[in-house]
């Protein structure tokens, strides 16, 4: 594990969030909303208006800047250790439901301006807490559940994902059992030399 400012979202990431997100050329309404805000390319909505259209190549730097910039809150608001997946999964969220304001929960903040369970426990270092409250971010109830809830179930298999720091440590014969070990090496080598050449 290692601090959220060690890492950068995985391509695998990446490309999961911009096939649940989709890519729509056209703006349109938010769907639980029927309005604002309106969203354009892999999700964007900063700046955006009903009418706006946009090419390809600017839906992907929309997301490139758009993931930066969420990579950012996640930099500065996650005080604890994380592995690749968790952070992984923290941005996507983060990009989904967006950070919060005084106006809208969201997983930085909520209304209140009190941080989100998600968040809280996963400073607190709870980590199976904070991996317990991540799927209840789907709005339940609402035309958009069942998407957002195969998105969370998609996260939760990176932050799942095993630190890539920890490595099984292969244990090596020592003292008597090596030598032994290499005399045996080194015959079978000699004999495969005497074979060849003979």
């Amino acid at each position: 594990m290692k601090p959220a400012a060690s890492f950068s979202m995985s391509l695998e990431a990446r490309g999961t969030t911009q096939e649940f997100e989709g890519c729509e050329l056209e703006a349109y309404p938010d769907p639980k909303s029927g309005g604002e805000p309106y969203t354009i390319g892999y999700g964007h909505t900063s700046g955006v208006c009903a009418g706006d259209s946009c090419t390809q190549d600017q839906a992907a730097d929309w997301f490139d800047e758009d993931v930066l910039w969420f990579e950012d809150v996640i930099r500065q608001e996650v005080k604890v250790p994380i592995t690749q997946g968790i952070y992984d999964a923290m941005v996507d969220i983060v990009y989904n439901v967006g950070p919060g304001s005084s106006s809208k929960d969201g997983i930085i903040r909520l209304k209140d301006g009190s941080p989100s369970t998600l968040l809280r426990k996963l400073n607190e270092g709870d980590y199976d807490g904070a991996r317990a409250e991540y799927p209840k971010w789907c709005s339940p109830g609402s035309n958009v559940e069942a998407g957002l809830t195969r998105r969370r179930e998609a996260f939760l298999v990176f932050w799942d994902q095993p630190d890539e720091d920890e490595v099984e440590e292969i244990e090596l014969p020592s003292g008597g059992a090596l030598v032994a070990l290499i005399t045996v090496v080194v015959a079978v080598v000699s004999i495969l030399v005497y074979l060849c050449f003979s």
